[in-house]
């Protein structure tokens, strides 16, 4: 019986782990990169086709576009939005779960 319960217990550790997490925001970024050139344009962010599954992710690149694109290329990278990221005081785990929920603010510049 304790075997059980002990079991049990594992699987709604699980379930609610599960539940609580969140697509990293690097999968995001491979999703809006359709043209699987390793960066993400704002034509890419635009026709961004996930907007249902990814309801923050949209608004946010188009709000934040010119202050991540670093080196002025046109094109967002995985370290640019991580480098943006830290910029804006927000965590990984705060831009994976606004993307997929969207934020409750709009970080500032």
């Amino acid at each position: 019986m304790k075997l059980v319960v002990a079991f049990l217990s594992i699987l709604w550790m699980f379930a609610v782990s599960a539940e609580e997490s969140f697509m990293p925001w690097t999968e995001v970024m491979k999703r809006a990169d359709t043209d699987t050139d390793g960066v993400v344009s704002m034509n890419e962010v635009k026709e961004f086709s996930h907007t249902k599954e990814f309801i923050g992710f949209q608004p946010f690149m188009a709000d934040h576009f010119m202050d991540l694109d670093t080196n002025s290329d046109d094109m967002i990278s995985n370290e640019e939005l991580k480098t943006g990221i830290m910029k804006l005081g927000m965590t990984e785990d705060e831009v994976s779960k606004g993307f997929q929920e969207g934020f409750s603010f709009m970080p500032k510049d």
